[in-house]
């Protein structure tokens, strides 16, 4: 029994590796996909409690990262040296074969924390949040993460309050602490 566990164990990690999957850890960015090694591009996963990632330089600086609850993009660009993510479930080439996509419900709400493709996952229009109270939202230009002195300000514009319109030139919508988000208009 033990090394038939030992056998499933290494099919699932190769079959991670081939599936495009990256887990926790320093990936080194390459430009073809391998076991350890990440590519240029965008990468999406279901996320975690306090998922964290970090784009680094080749000494290890930190160009960009990001952190939070729910599903999460990361966008790898050329001249990115590393990609290293902690707390989140496995990370999956964005419009891959296993992107998964976790926009509206058929009643038309978004649930719970997380960050979403506008277009993709989730149409433009405006939305009231179930939990106002505290609530953070950002409409995004990119999924680069935060503090990118490598190109422009990732966040379009983001307030705390629980209504915001979401434009059809918006890459991304963010939230965390809304409740669930409903499409009115």
């Amino acid at each position: 029994m033990r090394r038939t566990s030992a056998v499933v164990g290494l099919l699932a990690v190769a079959g991670m590796a081939l599936a495009g999957c990256l887990g926790p850890g320093a990936h080194t960015v390459a430009p073809t996909l391998g076991n350890g090694s990440a590519t240029v591009g965008l990468w999406h996963t279901a996320g975690g409690d306090g998922c964290f990632w970090a784009r680094r330089d080749a000494v290890g600086n930190t160009i960009a990262n990001d952190i939070g609850d729910g599903p999460r993009y990361a966008e790898v660009l050329p001249g990115d040296a590393y990609f290293e993510t902690d707390g989140c479930q496995p990370w999956v080439q964005g419009d891959g074969p296993y992107d998964p996509k976790y926009g509206l419900t058929p009643a038309g709400q978004l649930p719970g924390d997380g960050q979403w493709r506008v277009n993709a996952e989730i149409p433009p229009g405006t939305y009231t949040a179930s939990q106002p109270l505290d609530c953070y939202w950002a409409r995004l230009n990119s999924f680069r993460g935060t503090d990118d002195i490598n190109g422009p300000n990732t966040i379009i514009d983001n307030d705390f309050s629980g209504a915001v319109t979401i434009q059809a030139s918006d890459v991304g919508f963010e939230s965390a602490r809304c409740g669930t988000w409903t499409k009115v208009g």
